[in-house]
């Protein structure tokens, strides 16, 4: 491995923390009223994962299945999410997010970009350029390592 790729592997391992955490952090304050922060982590998954399983969602969260499918029932009768058997194995049931959960989340990432936003704005332009610039060959890497690692 190179000097330079080992170098910016550490730099991305002080900086992205940093940064995730300000994201998960205003996602938190953003999200809609009521609903507590596995129940909103759960709609984030589910919403990434389109018809995850309750073990899913469950190993995600680290909590037991039956915890998860306490949270799971609170969010279906708010109309958040949905259960439906998979037509392949009438065993499993696959969540799917609903509009309105799509709705809940939707508002919580529009004020966290707000909020990343107002970050953001003391950064020159042409650093900001580079930001963007350099989200393409990141967004590329981390694709194909999720798509390899689900091979």
């Amino acid at each position: 491995m190179s000097q330079g790729v080992e170098e910016c592997a550490r730099e991305l391992l002080e900086v992205v923390p940093l940064v995730s955490r300000f994201i998960r952090s205003e996602m938190r304050r953003h999200r809609a009223p009521g609903l507590s922060v596995p129940q909103f982590r759960t709609l984030a998954f589910t919403d990434r994962t389109g018809g995850t399983s309750l073990g899913g969602v469950a190993e995600h969260l680290g909590l037991t299945p039956p915890s998860t499918c306490r949270i799971v029932d609170v969010l279906e009768s708010r109309a958040l999410i949905t259960r439906e058997q998979s037509p392949e194995d009438r065993r499993k049931v696959k969540l799917k997010i609903t509009p309105g959960g799509r709705r809940a989340l939707a508002d919580a990432r529009r004020e966290t970009a707000r909020s990343l936003a107002g970050i953001l704005s003391s950064v020159g332009r042409e650093e900001l350029e580079r930001i963007m610039r350099a989200m393409a060959p990141l967004r590329a890497a981390f694709i194909g390592e999720r798509v390899n690692a689900n091979s």
